[in-house]
């Protein structure tokens, strides 16, 4: 990524030029991450990590020898549109959670684990500094992809996703096997059903509400910290590296213990077998038959009820305190709360969406995110132009505000039910 900018400095890729490529950048991701991601429902996730990794073979192999602004343009497409691995990888994860009929924490945990790897990836952007030309940078780039090839080889599961009986928590349609072509076909591979439930518009709205606080922030917070502090590149570089690290241990190490024992666990028995295993993952009578075991209902509400708070008053605090170990305590604090956040919303999505639409759910929801990502800045520049500091901090949290209520009202009620068998559940 260093490179990348002084190839563009070196080619004279203004203003206009570099903001053309990001835009379009963010308009091939916001529809790849659902292309790709429903894809791997109907061709496997494996296959479809193989297509990820081509596209940024290629990339990377055009960024060694690209000598013009076409070029980068060349490379960039193919790897904006099919380089969403990290949405397949979920997906991937939801499969191997729900075959070993993993409880909602457990779940979050494992999500938890691949958003900490994808944080210590960022860490690789250190090496720059340390590497001589674009061309051994792009060399070194191969390499790491090479040993990605090889990951990717002995990676167990991934293939075609069937719709089954053991479907997932969210699989109401689950076991309805659908006639060649038809409902079946090509043609209806975006047919997403997981994606029209309350459930699914309770995690969707959660996204956007807390996507547009976290650019209705930012639209403040480094200009702040420069009148405050008198902020440079390198105490910038310092507190993103701290955020960084904070946010990957809270998604491997803190996110799974938290939810597990943060949440209210309900034993809903009728003594029938449940149609998810995911409920009765951690029932206590470990000798028992699977289908003796209760459903046990994992409601994070509380939990997710103090993230709200803590993210809410900390980006309050965090634009107010003079104090610079302040800042590091309560930004520390806000990643760790946004960290666990995000963790239950990756175990909510796959309570809602049945393993073969899970693909195709996390690709829509990272679409969610890309959209964020467009208009959020925009939103965050006209609420701070129209209200000043005071006006941005007092949407930011109106915004977590509303988030609370959708938790309060619509948590456990669409998302934590769909563990517990569904005489149960209503």
């Amino acid at each position: 990524m260093p490179f990348a900018q002084a190839q563009r400095d070196r080619l004279e890729c203004d203003a206009l030029c570099y903001g053309a490529m990001m835009s379009a950048r963010s308009g091939l991701s916001l529809v790849g991450s659902a292309l790709l991601g429903r894809l791997s429902d109907r061709l496997g996730r494996k296959a479809c990590l193989w297509l990820a990794l081509g596209a940024r073979v290629f990339s990377i192999a055009v960024f060694g020898a690209t000598d013009s602004i076409l070029m980068m343009w060349v490379g960039m497409v193919p790897t904006a549109l099919l380089n969403q691995q990290y949405e397949v990888l979920k997906a991937l994860l939801a499969d191997f959670a729900a075959g070993e009929g993993a409880g909602a924490a457990e779940r979050g945990g494992k999500q938890g684990m691949l958003g900490m790897a994808a944080g210590l990836g960022f860490m690789g952007m250190a090496l720059g500094t340390f590497i001589p030309s674009q061309q051994a940078a792009a060399a070194i780039a191969l390499v790491f992809l090479a040993l990605s090839g090889v990951v990717i080889f002995v990676l167990p599961g991934g293939q075609r996703i069937q719709k089954g009986p053991a479907g997932g928590a969210g699989g109401e349609a689950a076991g309805a096997k659908g006639p060649p072509g038809g409902s079946s076909s090509w043609f209806s591979m975006f047919n997403l059903p997981s994606a029209r439930t309350p459930g699914a518009y309770v995690i969707f709205s959660l996204r956007v509400l807390m996507g547009f606080a976290f650019h209705v922030f930012i639209s403040i917070w480094n200009p702040t910290l420069k009148k405050r502090f008198d902020f440079g590149p390198q105490e910038h570089a310092k507190l993103m590296g701290f955020i960084g690290l904070s946010y990957a241990l809270s998604q491997g190490l803190l996110s799974k213990p938290i939810l597990k024992y943060g949440s209210i666990r309900t034993v809903v028995d009728d003594g029938k077998k449940t149609e998810s295993k995911a409920a009765v993952a951690d029932s206590e009578d470990e000798g028992a038959d699977a289908a003796a075991k209760p459903a046990i209902i994992e409601d994070p509400t509380p939990i997710l009820l103090g993230c709200c708070l803590v993210l809410g008053a900390g980006r309050v605090l965090s634009v107010k305190t003079t104090s610079m170990v302040v800042v590091y305590l309560t930004m520390s604090t806000i990643v760790i709360s946004l960290g666990v956040f995000n963790s239950a919303i990756s175990s909510a999505a796959t309570l809602v969406a049945p393993p073969e639409e899970a693909g195709g759910f996390f690709g829509i929801l990272s679409s969610v995110e890309s959209t964020c990502g467009i208009a959020g800045p925009a939103f965050g520049g006209l609420i701070h132009r129209i209200g000043g500091d005071t006006g941005a901090l007092a949407t930011v949290v109106t915004l977590y505000a509303i988030c609370v209520g959708i938790v309060v009202f619509g948590w456990r009620r669409f998302i934590a039910v769909r563990a517990a068998p569904k005489e149960k559940a209503d």
